[in-house]
Parts: structure tokens; C-alpha cells; sequence
């Protein structure tokens, strides 16, 4: 076992892999597990494609004025990519950031600077963290030898940008199948064909209706936008099923419990709906 060992290559040899430790050291195994984050250095020297779309995410924890310390904040339309977001982390204190196409940085500084956000904020910025969030998996998750989970796999909610769920149960799944192939003394691409076949059974149309929805929120106006909510909003029964069965991870879910209450106002609201249902 190694700990905190960076890892900077990997090579296939024969029935093996080799990876290469940043301080000399080789180590060899008949199975390697990538779960290395949003870069995915093995999976794309392994030949694994990265994800779909890598969003541009920056974050900043301020002292803040805080509304409802129980609540969180998400603003849509701040920047093409994903949402912004207010948490708070106390009643004078939050963290405030957002995920874009591209970058981040420069559209967390404009929400920052946008009204309803400056004359909160209290002072200045405690801690900043930017990085990468990936949606969208590859066409496949395997390689000779190799296993890839987590975030290096786009196994990311793109409703949300939530990845704990998702690469806890893609890691179950690997970690079975891993073991399997291990003891079958066969660790061959097509052997470990199944963690990829298992886990798109589980997530895969999740993560899929996911892209959907995120693609259509990103082709919409500022307009549009205010008229969905707006119409979500003045709907007592929509906000109900929202409340009882909101499951932020299995979205598609509460789709279909939506369509089921819209009325003739609701159709361009139900075509977008059907559309991020396929």
C-alpha cells in the first residue's frame, strides 16, 4: 500500500500495468482503478476519452449577509455552463460560486459585482477555489487492465454537478467486478466490459436525461427562463410534486409526475420536458 504517491504514468506489459511513482518507484498490478479527478491523466494515456463538456468552476467563501442560514441559493442564467449557487456556512458567512462553459473566474466576478449579490457581501474573500467539473461520459470506460470512475469517467449529475452518488455506485460496481477479474486471472478489456455495461444500467439514463436538460437550459433565453419558473411558480400542484418527489438523483422522475399536472399553458413547458426525456 502507498499513500499520498503521485502517480505520473502508466504502461501495459503483457498481463500487467506499470505505474510509474513521482519519486522512481514502479509499481506493478494486474488491475488499476482510476480515480484520479477531472484531469484523468491514466484514463487518457489508457486511451479513454475524457468527458463530453469540462465546465470552468470557481468558488469563493466571503462573509456575507445570509437570509436563511437553512437555505441554499441557485441563480440560473448567470453564465452559460451550469448555475450559480449561494451557500451559506453560517448566518454571516457563505460560499459563492458557479461552473461556465469557459472561464469561470471572470463570470463569478461579474455575479459577484451584480445587485442582489455586492451589498451583501461584507468583506473580502476568505478562501478561492477554482477547477474543472466534467459532464457527459466517454463512449467507454475501460481499458486493458484498467477501470476509470468518478470524475476522470464524466460520472457527474449535470443537473446539479453532484458526483458523490454517482461515483460511489460506479466504485461498488468496479470494485466487484475488479475482484472477479482478479481472481478469474483475466483482466482483458472485454472481461472488464461488464463494469461498463453494469454502471450505464444504473446511471447511465439518469446522467443521460442530465445532458438534456442541461443543453436545453443552456439554449434558453434570460425570457424563456423567467417564463418557466414563472409559470412552475404560479402552480401550487407543480410546486407540490416538486416538493414530495424531487429526487436530485433520478431527475427524470419528477419529469414525468410534472407532465401529468400541466395544462394547455404548460405545452412549451412539456416539450421541453419530453425533450430532455428523449
Amino acid at each position: 500500500m502507498r499513500l499520498c504517491s503521485t502517480v505520473r504514468g502508466i504502461r501495459r506489459e503483457g498481463e500487467e500495468s506499470v505505474l510509474h511513482l513521482a519519486g522512481g518507484e514502479e509499481i506493478r498490478a494486474s488491475i488499476v482503478i482510476s480515480a484520479e479527478g477531472v484531469r484523468g491523466r491514466l484514463a487518457r494515456q489508457a486511451g479513454i476519452m475524457p468527458p463530453e463538456v469540462i465546465l470552468s468552476g470557481a468558488q469563493v467563501e466571503v462573509p456575507f449577509s445570509v437570509e436563511d442560514p437553512e437555505s441554499v441559493e441557485l441563480h440560473l442564467g448567470a453564465a452559460p455552463g451550469l448555475f450559480a449557487w449561494v451557500i451559506p456556512t453560517g448566518e454571516e458567512a457563505a460560499r459563492i460560486g458557479l461552473c461556465a462553459r469557459s472561464r469561470g473566474w471572470q463570470h463569478l466576478q461579474r455575479f459577484l459585482g451584480q445587485e442582489g449579490i455586492r451589498e451583501r457581501i461584507l468583506g473580502s474573500a476568505t478562501a478561492i477555489n477554482v477547477g474543472g467539473l466534467p459532464l457527459g461520459p466517454p463512449a467507454r470506460t475501460v481499458a486493458e487492465g484498467l477501470l476509470v470512475v468518478g470524475d476522470a469517467a464524466g460520472q457527474v449529475k449535470p443537473t446539479s454537478g453532484g458526483g458523490i452518488y454517482p461515483a460511489l455506485v460506479a466504485a461498488k460496481v468496479a470494485g466487484r467486478v475488479a475482484a472477479a477479474a482478479a481472481l478469474e486471472e483475466d483482466c482483458s478489456a472485454r472481461r472488464l466490459q461488464e463494469y461498463d455495461h453494469t454502471w450505464r444500467a444504473i446511471l447511465g439514463r439518469e446522467l443521460e436525461i442530465g445532458m438534456r436538460a442541461n443543453r436545453m437550459l443552456n439554449r434558453m433565453s434570460a425570457a424563456e427562463l423567467d417564463d418557466v419558473l414563472g409559470y412552475l411558480a404560479a402552480r401550487p400542484g407543480l410546486i407540490k410534486s416538486i416538493e414530495e418527489h424531487g429526487d436530485i438523483d433520478r431527475p427524470s422522475r419528477l419529469m414525468v409526475r410534472m407532465l401529468r399536472r400541466l395544462d394547455w399553458d404548460g405545452l412549451k413547458l412539456a416539450g421541453l420536458l419530453r425533450y430532455a426525456l428523449g
